[in-house]
């Protein structure tokens, strides 16, 4: 009898191992999946700014999705990127000192990536002479530059 009762304890203690060992594998999947259905529906807008006259790229444009904090700047290249954006519609903001503030909708869809290219321009800065207005557009990048620092910087142009 005392050989039944140590038999029954040790496959009693086996079961609870393996119940224990299937409970951790299906939370890992569990876990796994959510992780990649939450990476799946997250979208993402890019894009470049440039300038609508001389086509050269604007850096330091300030990109924001209007009602949300979600925020980014361009690069050297004119270029932004606002990753992990939930499927929707957003309107999209761009900022660049000196010219008009675009705007326009775009919808993200989840997983994919939606592009906007803004084309910046001024309105009331229409200046005849070529000088003058490459003079007031160092002065823009220079503003922009200061702006978007990540520190105290003092920028001339």
């Amino acid at each position: 009898m005392h050989f039944n009762a140590l038999t029954c304890t040790l496959a009693h203690s086996t079961a609870r191992r393996l119940l224990a060992v299937a409970a951790l594998a299906l939370l890992a999947v569990a876990l796994l999946s959510s992780t990649a259905f939450s990476q799946a529906a997250a979208g993402s807008i890019t894009g470049r700014v440039s300038d609508a006259v001389t086509g050269k790229s604007l850096q330091g444009a300030v990109v924001k999705l209007l009602g949300t904090t979600a925020v980014a700047y361009t690069d050297a290249e004119g270029r932004f990127s606002l990753p992990g954006l939930a499927a929707g519609s957003y309107r999209v903001e761009v900022d660049y000192v000196g010219l008009d503030a675009y705007t326009t909708n775009v919808a993200v869809s989840g997983g994919l990536t939606a592009i906007v290219n803004a084309l910046l321009e001024s309105k009331v800065m229409k200046m005849a002479s070529f000088t003058v207005a490459e003079s007031v557009r160092g002065q823009a990048l220079a503003i922009n530059q200061q702006k978007t620092a990540s520190g105290l910087v003092n920028i001339v142009s």
